[in-house]
């Protein structure tokens, strides 16, 4: 049985449970903002109101999309220590997780990854953060965009822009021309995909975006595979930018909207690679 953790208005949850239920597989979907009123969670499993108990020894492995709280609002405190128990309880009990929650810190921090997810053949752009300053100096087309997990809509500085008064840290990048790739890694397998828009972040394009299944070379692949090797990842979402002098990387997402991307391939590959992966015990 695989074990599904989340809200239950998270889009790829939705869209991954109907891929299960179509394929006949069993699985139950744990809504984290439900726990302590319709279920509780000890060591051994998830004990519904009405008796119904589900033992963790019956998981065969876990697709994890809890969200951390946010901080702009006060929650109950019982809720606080009921998600501490699911964190912990991710974080130790079961061998697969797709992906454990005390691995995915990287993705605060766009800088951090900038620094440590150089490869051989995966460049990475000219990047400069700014803080309580006004950004004068850049001589080239540069973007701007947050330096943690936050979404924000990627930009190229304007002169109105460069006038500005930058306050919270902003990540400032050179402009790479070129062509955007999503390389969805699950295990060892990437599917990735070119992605052709007539502004520079395609998510906010107002005119029709182009979506084509790409083979990425096999140097890039690996690299794709080892930045999610190396922070204990099973399924990320990396980006890319292809261009006439190589791959250049923008960020790895460890829990990525991959329903998304998927709607524009052929076939629902990463959902069987997901599901195929869930389905085992124990990942090596």
């Amino acid at each position: 049985m695989i074990l599904i953790v989340g809200t239950k208005d998270d889009l790829t949850i939705k869209y991954f449970q109907k891929y299960l239920t179509q394929n006949m597989r069993l699985f139950v979907f744990l809504n984290q903002n439900n726990i302590g009123i319709e279920y509780h969670l000890d060591l051994d499993g998830i004990h519904y109101n009405n008796g119904l108990f589900i033992a963790f020894s019956s998981i065969t492995g876990v697709f994890n999309r809890a969200r951390d709280l946010n901080p702009r609002y006060k929650y109950p405190k019982k809720l606080y220590s009921n998600l501490g128990l699911l964190f912990y309880i991710l974080d130790t009990t079961f061998n697969n997780v797709v992906n454990r929650s005390d691995t995915t810190g990287s993705n605060i921090s766009k800088p951090y990854q900038l620094r440590f997810y150089k490869r051989k053949n995966i460049k990475i752009p000219k990047s400069t953060i700014l803080a309580n300053t006004i950004p004068l100096g850049f001589h080239e087309s540069t973007i701007y965009k947050s330096t943690s997990s936050e979404r924000s809509i990627v930009k190229e500085i304007n002169p109105v822009d460069s006038l500005r008064q930058v306050t919270c840290p902003v990540l400032f990048q050179k402009n790479i021309c070129g062509t955007n790739i999503r390389a969805h890694v699950v295990g060892k397998e990437v599917f990735s995909l070119a992605i052709t828009s007539d502004t520079i972040d395609y998510r906010y394009s107002k005119n029709k975006t182009r979506f084509e299944e790409v083979e990425l070379p096999s140097s890039i692949s690996r690299e794709c595979a080892d930045i999610t090797k190396q922070n204990n990842f099973l399924f990320s979402g990396i980006d890319l930018i292809k261009t006439t002098r190589g791959y250049y990387f923008l960020e790895a997402n460890p829990s990525p909207g991959y329903h998304y991307f998927e709607k524009h391939m052929n076939e629902k590959k990463i959902s069987f690679a997901l599901m195929n992966i869930l389905a085992k015990r124990s990942i090596k």
